[in-house]
């Protein structure tokens, strides 16, 4: 839909104006294409529908960060990274137990992140290794919060599981 809407000090001028972000570019990417008509997201070249059914959540993080899907040992690298990342310090910990119950999901994984960042000593511009870092600590961020919620104690993360699996441990504690 278009509106016409006067220009400051020529009420005969009229301009057109669009409902929303309709054909505003808001930033451009070689990582991904969005084709909502056709309902296609496109990662690195790679339709998402594809990815979704022949890779892992660690294979698409690598194609993301590294612009291409990994080797056998690339991967390997990886997952042995978000493993080693697998933690959240007494810190972290201690934030998490003081917000409270009602606090909404964005605030808190905001405030905790922006508090890594302090204790971690985060600087400068954002690195790849601090995305694994970040990726690594989100799931437990997210599942130790939502166990707090409801009373019930954090589990340990389990190095025998992977990254969506053990993401379910904590959540669920099975």
């Amino acid at each position: 839909m278009t509106e016409h809407m006067p220009v400051a000090g020529n009420e005969a001028a009229q301009m057109p104006k669009k409902a929303g972000l309709e054909g505003i570019v808001a930033a451009t990417t070689a990582i991904s294409n969005v084709d909502g008509q056709a309902g296609r997201l496109i990662y690195r070249g790679y339709d998402i529908h594809d990815l979704a059914h022949s890779t892992t959540f660690e294979e698409i993080a690598h194609l993301l960060w590294f612009g291409h899907l990994p080797s056998r040992a690339e991967l390997a690298r990886l997952q042995a990274s978000l493993l080693e990342q697998r933690q959240l310090s007494g810190e972290l910990l201690a934030i998490l137990r003081s917000l409270p119950p009602q606090t909404a999901p964005m605030d808190m994984l905001r405030t905790v992140i922006s508090a890594w960042g302090m204790y971690d000593n985060v600087q400068g511009q954002p690195t790849t290794e601090q995305a694994i870092a970040l990726t690594a600590r989100f799931p437990l961020i997210l599942a130790s919060f939502n166990r707090l919620r409801q009373g019930l104690e954090i589990p340990q993360p389990r190095a025998d599981l992977g990254y969506t699996a053990n993401y379910l441990y904590m959540l669920t504690g099975q």
